[in-house]
């Protein structure tokens, strides 16, 4: 009998062994299901990124800082909700976040692109808004073809963030995943 500690793992990943009857276990960027597991696997995700201030509701703005523990890697971010890739902003120092904004932050290791053996990480957001102000409870959400589900296609399997702000403007529950 075997024993071993699941983790969450991103959308449509898989864990499992690196080969059959080998004792080190993978994440799988292609699961093969109810086949051996081939393919490019990693050890790990890397470190989130964090964010020096928590999401929610301020006045005149903020100075967003963003930073990890993951060692050789870089941070990149978007502005506008969509998912960061490689091709994003890259973090370089504290920047002025001045009016509404979702942030969302990846950390990519330098090697990744070369065969290495740590996949990005886990996506952070955060929204911010910056003066406005409310007595009601607020979602935020983004997401990637949400606006095409919508208007009609259900064929579509968007995936995005969401967050809830009380009515004191406190996040007290949020998620990332499948629509």
């Amino acid at each position: 009998i075997n024993d071993f500690e699941l983790h969450m793992t991103q959308l449509e990943h898989s864990m499992g062994r690196s080969s059959d009857g080998s004792e080190e276990w993978k994440i799988f960027p292609n699961p093969t299901k109810n086949q051996m597991n081939e393919g490019t696997s990693y050890i790990s995700y890397a470190y989130q990124p964090e964010m020096n201030f928590s999401a929610g509701f301020y006045e005149g703005g903020v100075y967003l800082q963003i930073s990890t523990e993951e060692q050789d890697a870089e941070i990149y971010y978007t502005l506008d909700g969509t998912e960061p890739t490689e091709e994003s902003y890259l973090y370089t120092s504290t920047f002025l976040i001045s009016s509404t904004q979702i942030v969302k932050a990846i950390v990519i290791p330098d090697d990744y692109f070369g065969g290495g053996d740590i996949y990005p990480s886990f996506i952070t957001f955060n929204t911010f808004f910056i003066n406005e102000n409310h007595n009601l409870p607020v979602l935020s959400t983004s997401g990637y073809q949400m606006t095409d589900m919508l208007n009609g296609n259900q064929y579509l399997r968007p995936h995005g963030t969401i967050e809830y702000f009380n009515s004191d403007g406190m996040r007290t529950a949020f998620g990332y995943g499948e629509y």
